[in-house]
This record gives structure tokens, C-alpha cells and sequence, in this order.
């Protein structure tokens, strides 16, 4: 692994992963492959021309100079650079870009520990024109005693960062060996508490490991949040309001939710993977104007991000908004695939929202084209197809319905599958009984998609029904109740 490191920024060459601090930042494929040529040039003016061809080639043939723009932008975005005041890309009119922030390439070690205060490092890594103001800066700092800043990868004792490393060896899908990262992760913390990073890593470890059932889910949970917690009282980063805020949706603190996401695009208010987040829970509370509004300021930010424009979607649906719901996840399936998915997963995970939205308004015929691109999606034989393109909308889709609702409930068998998605499936063929009994059994589960099936179209046809909402006062009494007892406040 190749990591280049510069300011508190390290990004991997070889994955394209961006982080901030240890947060993961969003960047998209294209944005990520200009960073790789900017960065690895440090000092160095890359011309325009230079970026077309490593973006396109020469043989794709698009808006050239709107496209790359866009990508640069994004760039900053995610670096949260400032065009006319840059820390890390210069624009040199008519001629290109150029990095001007210091990189060290640090591949798989972990860094030294450096004989430099963070202050004094600040300084080594500035360029050119900056010396003077970070000097003045440094006599400042000197003259005056610091706060106990928080710990960093950088900073943090040398058996805290080696522990912190041994943390991250695991494999994603190696549930054994993610609790040895809990336990990793957790003697970071012990050797250095103001080691921030570990902290906010701890948090999302154990979030993950609940919403995947590796661990118990209310007792993680709780971890989760005494971690995040523990971060942002050491470093308010906003990327740590996002993982809390996550933490507080599993225990139904909805309101706690949506103050910590709020927090983290005040923060942040060009961060726009946090503009979507907060996007979706405005959305699930009911608040159709002011999510509409987040998500389409994350579309600004990011206009060929397909994962924001997927949210888009879904929340343009969920305020009636169908048209331009469409809109939303046509251009969606143009612009995707996200890096962690092949192209024919996600159409079919886009064409299934369409679907979704379809059946929820009635429109069978819309319903039955997106299905046809789900089986084309994945790999069924065109006499399938053909067969079921003849057939009448309205049965070919409830058919295809009752076919996924049997292979869903197969799978269930023998992992974990979401309740949400069966509890979907049930209410687009009508099945009320069962659909109900699957959101009672994602509450159950504390399933994180729960509270947007309460607002998602196809469950429309279930809030005059008594078990609905029983089951949906339940959920919204556990969040007052916490509320009531001051958790979800610093």
C-alpha cells in the first residue's frame, strides 16, 4: 500500500481512498484519479491537457474543460481547499494546476514519532509564500501556554499508534478478526486516552459490528457512543457528529440524530456525503423542504456523484416528488457504478428503487420496464427476459415480487438480511400482515433503515392500520424516553 501523506490528509494511490485525520472522505472515481497525478507531483504544474488524458484518454469524447472543472472542484471540496486562498492546488490560468502542500510517501509503516510539537510540523510543511504568516503563528503559540491538544497517528504515544495499526489488519468480511481490532483499538485508547483517531475508530468499529449482529446490538451501541463522545470532547471533528449521529439513530434518538448531523455540516458546510446524511434523516422525520434543500446542495457540491443522487431519489419520492425522483436515479445508474460495486449490481439496486417508487404510485407499466433491467441486470437469459416482457405488467411484476420475496427469505436462512428489505418486498404485493411483522421484527433488530420505511411510499397503504402505528409510537416513545433522561447531549 502506498499512502502519501500531507497535512493531516493521507491518501492511498492505489485504492483512491482519501482520509482526513483517520475520517474516510468521500471522493468520486474521477476526483480521486486527479488527486493521484496532482499529489504524486508535488511542486510540479500538471497541465490541463495532462489531466483530459489521464482522465479520458484520448478517444472519449465529452465536455472536456466543464468535466474537469467539476473534478477539481471536488478535489477541493474534499480538501476543503479555498481556490483564491489555496493550501494544496494552485490554479495557474490557462495552463494547469499544481500541488503545493509538502507529501511524504509512508506506505505500510507506522510514522515515527517525530521530535517536533504538531505546531512545529505545521511550519515544516508549509511552502513558499506561507512561512511568514506560520512563523508568527509559532512566536504566538510560544508566547502563550497550550490546551492538551487531542493525539493523532503522528502524535499519539509509539505503543497507542502500533496498536491503532494492528487494528486495521483485518479483513472486512473476518468477523473474528474485527473483535481483535475492538480489542486492538481499545489498548490505543488505555496507553494514550487523547489518541482522538482511536477513539472516533473505536465508535465506528463498534457501530458496524451491531448493525451487522457481530456483536449485541444495545450494548455496542453504547459503546459506540461513550467512543464518539470520547473523540469529539478531544477533537470536534465532523466526521465523529456523523458516526454519533448514526449511533443515536439504532437507539431511535431521532432529534439526537439530527442535532449531531446539523452540527457536523455547520462544521462542514461544503462536506457533501454529511449534506446527504443529514439529507436522509430530514427526510425520515418528515421534514420534506429542509432535506430537499441539503440534498441538493450535496448535488451541487458533487454533481456526477452517484450515491448522493441514489439519496436524491429516494428523498424527491418520499415528498411525492415522483418526476423528479426519476430524474434522480436515471442519472444515478449514468454515472455509477459506486467504487464498491460492479456496474450490474447497481443497476439493479437503482432499477429496485424505481420499482419501488412505480408500484407505489401504480404506474405497473414503469414497474414492469424496471424489472426487465433488474433481470438483465443480472444475467438472466434473454428467452427469460423475452417471456416476461410479453406478459401483462401488472402480473410479470407481482410474479417477479413473489420470486424475490422467496429468494430473500432463503437467504435470511443462512445470513443476515435485513428485515427492511423483506418487510419492502411484502408491502409492494399488498401483503400487509407480513409486512408489518417484518418492520416489528427490524425494530427488533434495531435495523438503521427502519425509521425511512416509516416515510417511504410503498408503506403509505400501512399508517391507517393499528399495528402500524402501535409499532411506529414504540419507536418514537424509546426516543423520547432517552431523550427524557439527557443522554444525547455533551
Amino acid at each position: 500500500m502506498a499512502v502519501l501523506r500531507f497535512g493531516v490528509f493521507d491518501f492511498d494511490l492505489e485504492t483512491g481512498e482519501l482520509h482526513r485525520a483517520g475520517r474516510r472522505v468521500h471522493l468520486t472515481a474521477q476526483a480521486a484519479k486527479v488527486l493521484a497525478l496532482l499529489a504524486s507531483r508535488p511542486g510540479t504544474v500538471v497541465t490541463r491537457d495532462e489531466l483530459k488524458r489521464h482522465l479520458w484518454g484520448d478517444n472519449t469524447f465529452v465536455d472536456f474543460d466543464r468535466s474537469l472543472n467539476f473534478c477539481v472542484s471536488a478535489v477541493r471540496t474534499a480538501l476543503r481547499d479555498d481556490a483564491q486562498s489555496p493550501r494544496f492546488i494552485e490554479t495557474l490560468p490557462r495552463r494547469g494546476y499544481r500541488f503545493i502542500a509538502e507529501t511524504v510517501l509512508v506506505g505500510d509503516a507506522v510514522p515515527a514519532p517525530e521530535a517536533v510539537s504538531p505546531v512545529d510540523r505545521a511550519v515544516v510543511l508549509q511552502r513558499g509564500r506561507w512561512w511568514l504568516a506560520a512563523v508568527a503563528a509559532l512566536m504566538l503559540v510560544v508566547q502563550q501556554p497550550l490546551a492538551p491538544a487531542a493525539h493523532s497517528r503522528t502524535t499519539a504515544l509509539p505503543e497507542a499508534r502500533a496498536a491503532f495499526a494492528r487494528a486495521f489488519d483485518a479483513a472486512p468480511e473476518d468477523a473474528a478478526a474485527l473483535r481483535r481490532s475492538v480489542a486492538a483499538l481499545k489498548r490505543a485508547t488505555e496507553i494514550d486516552p487523547r489518541f482522538a483517531e482511536a477513539h472516533f475508530a473505536l465508535a465506528d468499529l463498534y457501530l458496524k459490528l451491531a448493525i451487522r449482529h457481530e456483536l449485541p446490538i444495545a450494548s455496542a451501541l453504547a459503546e459506540a457512543e461513550t467512543a464518539a463522545r470520547r473523540a469529539i470532547a478531544l477533537e470536534d471533528m465532523p466526521e465523529t457528529r456523523q458516526v454519533l449521529a448514526n449511533v443515536l439513530l439504532g437507539a431511535w434518538d431521532w432529534a439526537g440524530a439530527r442535532r449531531e448531523l446539523a452540527r457536523a455540516v455547520t462544521l462542514a458546510p461544503k462536506w457533501d456525503i454529511g449534506l446527504a446524511t443529514y439529507a436522509r434523516v430530514l427526510s425520515a422525520l418528515g421534514d420534506d423542504a429542509a432535506a430537499i434543500t441539503a440534498i441538493d446542495r450535496a448535488e451541487t457540491l458533487s454533481p456526477t456523484c452517484d450515491l448522493i443522487l441514489y439519496d436524491a431519489g429516494a428523498i424527491y419520492a418520499r415528498a411525492g416528488r415522483f418526476a423528479e425522483a426519476e430524474d434522480k436515479l436515471r442519472r444515478a445508474i449514468d454515472l455509477g457504478p459506486p467504487r464498491s460495486m460492479t456496474l450490474p449490481e447497481w443497476r439493479a439496486q437503482v432499477q429496485f428503487r424505481r420499482l419501488r417508487h412505480a408500484v407505489a404510485r401504480g404506474d405497473w407499466r414503469a414497474a414492469h420496464q424496471a424489472a426487465i433491467a433488474i433481470l438483465e441486470a443480472n444475467g438472466q437469459p434473454e428467452d427469460v427476459r423475452d417471456r416476461f416482457m410479453r406478459a401483462e405488467p401488472r402480473k410479470a411484476v407481482e410474479a417477479f415480487l413473489r420470486r424475490s420475496a422467496e429468494n430473500t427469505t432463503a437467504a435470511a436462512a443462512s445470513r443476515y438480511v435485513p428485515p427492511t428489505r423483506l418487510a419492502t418486498i411484502f408491502a409492494l404485493l399488498g401483503d400487509r400482515d407480513r409486512a408489518i411483522d417484518q418492520l416489528e421484527a427490524a425494530a427488533a433488530d434495531r435495523d438503521p433503515d427502519l425509521i425511512y420505511a416509516f416515510r417511504d411510499p410503498e408503506f403509505e397503504h400501512l399508517h391507517g392500520l393499528a399495528r402500524f402505528q402501535s409499532l411506529e409510537r414504540r419507536i418514537r416513545g424509546s426516543r423520547e424516553t432517552r431523550m427524557s433522561t439527557g443522554n444525547g447531549t455533551n
